[in-house]
């Protein structure tokens, strides 16, 4: 039986994964040179970013998190992006959103 603590995998790349637990995005694995072009993670129940969960993704272009349950944007949330040319908020109840979170996008 799978522990439900460890959340729910919602997308693979590369050799990553991120699982959403208690609404909560983590990343687990190493990945940057494998995970290129778009992470869609799209209605899938995030209400919050978690720490490093999207640092390490140089070759990432489009981040698409609509349609989930965010509430705020971390500072530096976004940080590990240095080449992303689309990011994808429509649909989420963001009322915050941390020093620098945008910072360093292109």
């Amino acid at each position: 039986m799978p522990d439900a603590a460890a959340g729910v995998e919602v997308a693979t790349c590369g050799g990553c994964a991120w699982r959403v637990a208690g609404g909560v995005l983590a990343k687990s694995g190493a990945c940057e040179a494998d995970c290129t072009g778009t992470l869609e993670l799209w209605y899938k129940g995030i209400a919050a970013i978690g720490d490093g969960a999207l640092a390490g993704l140089p070759l990432v272009t489009y981040l698409d998190l609509s349609s989930n349950e965010l509430r705020a944007l971390p500072a530096a949330a976004f940080a590990g992006l240095p080449r992303l040319e689309g990011l994808y908020l429509n649909n989420n109840n963001i009322a915050a959103i941390g020093d620098g979170a945008l910072a360093g996008l292109p």
